[in-house]
């Protein structure tokens, strides 16, 4: 009878690894699609001469998206977990400095009324906003989760 507990428990296991690695693909599927979409928009901006985009977030999200299609792949492949861990690490950061990128440059394309940026190009130009509005969100969600958690911790230690 132990032997059929300990065999199940083993299969949830198994099944829960099973789990975290379709998590984890469709992470990094996600991550490469949306960062290959973004690379197209400024590429596109780029390509078609689009004078009134040509600040430096242009060429910056350019090339950060790439960065974080790079590491989002290399990252399935590093097989330590504390390595795996330094590197998404390395990740958020760039991931926080591509927020503020985007961030700026899409209002100042708004400002300026960039009509090949904006106009032309609408469904990217807002697809670019909506995704930096939901990472702003989450961000803000997560620095929220961790002054709670913060809260929390200090509250245990003074009793």
């Amino acid at each position: 009878m132990s032997s059929k507990r300990s065999s199940s428990r083993g299969k949830n296991n198994l099944s829960s690894v099973d789990n975290m690695n379709d998590y984890q693909d469709l992470s990094l599927l996600f991550i490469i699609v949306i960062n290959c979409v973004l690379y197209y928009y400024v590429s596109l901006l780029e390509k078609e001469k689009c004078v009134c985009s040509n600040v430096w977030q242009r060429e910056y999200i350019k090339y950060l998206t790439i960065t974080l299609i790079v590491l989002a792949i290399l990252s399935r492949f590093i097989p330590d977990k504390e390595s795996r861990s330094l590197f998404q690490m390395l990740s958020f950061i760039v991931s926080l400095i591509n927020i503020y990128s985007m961030f700026t440059y899409g209002h100042y394309l708004a400002k300026t009324n960039c009509v090949c940026a904006v106009k032309e190009h609408n469904n990217l130009y807002n697809f670019m906003v909506i995704y930096n509005y939901i990472q702003i969100a989450f961000l803000m969600i997560g620095v929220f989760y961790l002054i709670i958690f913060v809260l929390m911790m200090f509250m245990m230690m003074g009793k």
